[in-house]
């Protein structure tokens, strides 16, 4: 589902079996249930990246409602949850590194975190949708500045909220202009969606809390992953 090298070596997680892997065999299954018997009824590891300080890796459980802390060995040094049913799917940092901000697909929800002496702990959990149904599900998530912006399939939109050090709070939602929105990236004053089900990647411009969709938009089937590559010197 979700890789990235750390140390390096390479380390997945696999969404089916609820499982972390590294590349030489390393490998740490989870076990239980959430209290959403159809989508928790297992496991289910949904992403890994390097902690803030680079002193451990995070790995998400959208069938736990957990978040597990490794060490490169996989030994697992922590955990921490999510409110019960829902489902953590990704993570994103503030820039000083000491907030984690993970974007909760079954209840489209960002729950924050403070990251200190390589433990989180929980601050706060908050809507990023004003109206939210079951047929909303949240997907990618970043951080620029005060800003946290998520991509929500379904409300085919982008919710962008305010961090102010202490709160999080929802401040607009914006139309993503296509269908399905699964992820997305920020490139200068620039937001490049991938809607999967649209089957095109469309473009907004940002401005804090205010995003304009504009009339580019790139056809391409089944988008899931953008990538933004260096300018070669």
């Amino acid at each position: 589902c979700h890789l990235r090298r750390y140390e390096g070596r390479v380390y997945a997680v696999n969404y089916l079996s609820g499982s972390v892997f590294r590349q030489d065999g390393a490998l740490d299954v989870h076990e239980g249930t959430g209290v959403n018997p159809e989508r928790q009824e297992a496991p289910h590891t949904h992403f890994i990246a390097p902690a803030p300080d680079g002193s451990c890796l995070l790995s998400t459980d959208l069938g736990l409602d957990e978040i597990f802390l490794y060490d490169g060995d996989l030994n697992v040094l922590g955990t921490a949850g999510v409110p019960a049913g829902h489902g953590a799917r990704h993570l994103a940092y503030s820039e000083d590194g000491r907030t984690v901000f993970c974007a909760n697909e079954l209840a489209s929800t960002v729950s924050v975190f403070r990251f200190e002496h390589g433990a989180l702990t929980l601050l706060q959990t908050v809507p990023v949708l004003s109206t939210p149904n079951s047929g909303n599900t949240a997907a990618a998530i970043r951080v620029r500045g005060d800003y946290v912006y998520v991509s929500n399939r379904g409300n085919n939109s982008i919710s962008c909220l305010r961090w102010d050090g202490k709160h999080l709070e929802l401040c607009s939602e914006t139309p993503c202009g296509g269908n399905w929105p699964r992820d997305f990236i920020l490139v200068e004053d620039l937001l490049l969606c991938a809607n999967e089900y649209g089957n095109c990647v469309t473009v907004l411009k940002v401005c804090g809390e205010t995003l304009e969709l504009l009339p580019q938009k790139l056809e391409i089937e089944a988008p899931l992953c953008i990538v933004a590559l260096p300018e070669k010197e």
